[in-house]
């Protein structure tokens, strides 16, 4: 029996997640010290290199949501490998901070979003509709993979040669494999192309999008879009408070770390357990679910006193936040639909990365008020708490979506 095409497609999300990821997030932290000494840059203002990616992203990713549902979607990934590529050639290049940020802040942030987070998203969702889940989650199990892969060959390059020619083969890399995917990758099944246990091509159909205007409108859209928001701030702030966590639990900063990396582990182990099973469940019951375990789970921080217990607890809500965090792309196809789901990804984002921030800022501050994580572990609860609502209240029926001649912007 020949491969269904869209388990091919599945393999290609996972290695651009890997390429795209790997070398943009995941070694982010292996050139903050070559790279400020040789600027005379203090690690804050470093830093602030990681801002500014995230800052683009989240600026550009509503016109290239919107550009997808538009325009061709290999249209969009051959121009974001071009400016992902030359994002980070520029910076081999550079040595005037401007022009660095400029890389940053347009090239690599427009990379991040064209050619894996939003574009990946909406190819493999294109494919899938009956085992939307399974495609999904296993697709994004790349992203955490990138961040075992990549970071050695960089390491390698960066100390035979340096961190200049370590990004300027990075950018080359990323161009051509990404180009050769833009000119040889399939957007959508061909007519009669079924998924395996399809009665129909509902996965394939190319509609015209929505308007912005009407989604942002819609009170489901508000709902589910602030409640993905919440739970990713949950995830975001977790990862970047886990090694102070160790340390004031008396760990070395390499059990931290090891710690750091159980929980990445148990969030990959929840993507691939959810492959199994999540699309024989209802995805507002399965994610309200892990919400709702995870409501204790959080409180149960305040009953932690050895670091064995901390890292049983780490791994559990690993287990818990990559669910979550996984099934909710998956929720957003199957409540709005294909139609203008790159417009609804593109939208959410800014609005993710908002909340990201806040935690993050947040953490930091309930550290330095309390002298401990307690509070925080007290505000997941009661975040999740109200995402459960919030997920129970988007639930009913969506309205038909307007006539699309009518509504296209």
């Amino acid at each position: 029996m020949r491969l269904y095409y869209g388990w091919r497609i599945v393999i290609l999300a996972a290695v651009i997640y890997i390429l795209v990821f790997g070398s943009t997030v995941s070694s982010f932290s292996l050139y903050v010290v070559p790279v400020s000494a040789e600027f005379g840059l203090s690690r804050a203002e470093m830093n602030s290199a990681f801002v500014l990616i995230n800052v683009g992203s989240a600026i550009w990713a509503p016109f290239i949501g919107r550009a997808l549902d538009r325009f061709p979607l290999k249209l969009i990934l051959g121009v974001s490998a071009l400016l992902i590529g030359a994002g980070f050639i520029t910076l081999s290049l550079s040595h005037w901070i401007w022009l660095s940020m400029m890389a940053l802040a347009i090239g690599i942030a427009i990379g991040l979003d064209g050619a894996a987070m939003l574009t990946m998203t909406v190819l493999v969702a294109r494919w899938f509709k009956v085992h939307r889940a399974r495609a999904m989650t296993l697709a994004v199990t790349g992203q955490a993979m990138g961040k075992v892969i990549v970071p050695v060959p960089t390491v390698l390059l960066m100390e035979a040669f340096g961190w200049r020619t370590a990004l300027f083969v990075t950018g080359l890399v990323l161009i051509i494999f990404l180009m050769l995917v833009a000119i040889l990758v399939r957007e959508r099944p061909r007519p009669g192309e079924l998924e395996p246990g399809a009665t129909d091509q509902a996965a394939a159909v190319a509609e015209r999008p929505a308007s912005v205007g009407y989604f942002l409108k819609m009170p489901q859209f508000w709902l589910i879009a602030v409640s993905i928001a919440l739970t990713f701030g949950i995830s975001a702030t977790f990862a970047i408070s886990v090694v102070p966590l160790g340390l004031d639990y008396g760990l070395t900063m390499t059990q931290g770390a090891f710690m750091a990396s159980a929980y990445a582990g148990a969030a990959v182990a929840a993507k691939l357990l959810l492959a199994v099973f999540a699309d024989r469940i209802d995805r507002f019951n399965l994610i309200i679910g892990l919400l709702v375990v995870g409501i204790p789970l959080s409180a149960t921080f305040l009953l932690i006193h050895s670091p064995v217990q901390l890292f049983i607890f780490v791994t559990l809500l690993g287990l818990s936040v990559g669910g979550f965090a996984a099934l909710f792309p998956v929720l957003q196809a199957d409540v709005f639909g294909l139609a203008s789901y790159g417009t609804l990804r593109g939208l959410m984002i800014p609005i993710q990365s908002a909340f990201v921030a806040l935690g993050a800022v947040g953490a930091g501050e309930i550290h330095d008020i309390w002298g401990s994580y307690d509070m925080m572990f007290v505000a997941f609860a009661v975040v999740q708490a109200v995402v459960v609502v919030m997920l129970s209240a988007a639930r009913p029926a969506m309205p038909p979506l307007p006539n699309a001649g009518q509504q296209v912007a």
